[in-house]
């Protein structure tokens, strides 16, 4: 960053008056010590959902474990969205459910923030999932089939799902440039790169995954930052002096019951910034039918940077 040059794949060399880092982060799945064979997910890529999904379709009896192995994470309440789902597919669309216990484990105390976590606390609860939260990992036990906690206890599993440990792109790590668990460390307002008091460059922004773990990390957040950034760069190119600050816009919808020929689907847009916390909220049939409707807007519309 001293040169103001990137080194792509190729070798060849750009050279840059502003750097914005939006490469995201990958998730590490050599980390989860004992995991090999066992290793299902939908965090990765496209050829492992469909393999769990495969996993799914055909599973009539026994304990599906969801482990997230430790944070951050790209979208935290992802785990918790899929472990509902699941219940309402093997409920109502496979009608297995009472064969099958649901377990999920979790590295920290709440999902998400108090209003977030109050309300898919009880849906766990109302739909008998185990559920716990800081869970220390220490190993998966594959010959015994077991998730080890740090103080030894085991949890048997026939289908595990793990939500593996994340970190950068493994190109911002070999550079140096991030800090030592590959993350970007950028200014939770300014979003600009913020190494030390003596080590900090103005003309670098990072947004999305890739930035601090003090920044939540959702696709909501990546949107906003994103704006943020570009307005930035766009004033001080035109000398303006003018700073817009990030104030932590971010959110994540919560599922609390998908639409199957024996329920609706209800869902609600949490929403929330850094210094105005998610009020209280109750999940709703129309929540959902709007949940829905984005998956058919967004490519013609968030990602054309129209909404």
């Amino acid at each position: 960053m001293k040169n103001r040059e990137v080194t792509v794949e190729d070798g060849e060399i750009y050279s840059y008056d502003y750097l914005v880092i939006g490469t995201g982060c990958e998730g590490h799945k050599e980390e989860v010590k004992g995991l090999s064979k066992d290793f299902n997910t939908f965090y990765t890529s496209l050829e492992d959902t469909l393999k769990l999904k495969s996993l799914i379709e055909k599973f009539a009896k026994g304990r599906v474990v969801v482990l997230t192995v430790s944070m951050p994470i790209p979208c935290p309440g992802a785990p918790g969205k899929f472990t509902i789902l699941l219940d309402d597919y093997l409920r109502y669309v496979r009608g297995v459910r009472e064969n099958v216990q649901i377990t999920f484990l979790w590295p920290i105390k709440s999902v998400g923030p108090p209003a977030y976590n109050a309300i898919i606390t009880k849906l766990f609860k109302d739909r008998g999932i185990e559920d716990i939260r800081e869970f220390k990992f220490s190993k998966v036990d594959e010959g015994r089939r077991e998730v080890v906690s740090a103080d030894g206890e085991g949890i048997k599993y026939d289908l595990l799902v793990t939500i593996p440990p994340h970190k950068g792109v493994k190109a911002l790590i070999d550079s140096g440039i991030t800090d030592e668990n590959g993350w970007v460390p950028n200014d939770k307002y300014t979003l600009q790169y913020r190494r030390s008091p003596t080590e900090s460059y103005d003309e670098v922004y990072a947004i999305g995954d890739a930035g601090s773990p003090q920044i939540l990390k959702t696709g909501i957040g990546a949107h906003y930052q994103a704006l943020i950034a570009a307005q930035n760069i766009i004033n001080d190119v035109l000398g303006t002096d003018i700073k817009v600050p990030y104030r932590g816009e971010t959110g994540c919808p919560l599922v609390s019951s998908s639409y199957t020929p024996y329920a609706k689907g209800e869902a609600y847009l949490a929403s929330w910034l850094y210094n105005s916390p998610l009020k209280p909220f109750s999940p709703t049939k129309l929540g959902w039918f709007i949940y829905r409707t984005y998956y058919y807007i967004y490519w013609d519309s968030t990602v054309k940077a129209l909404l």
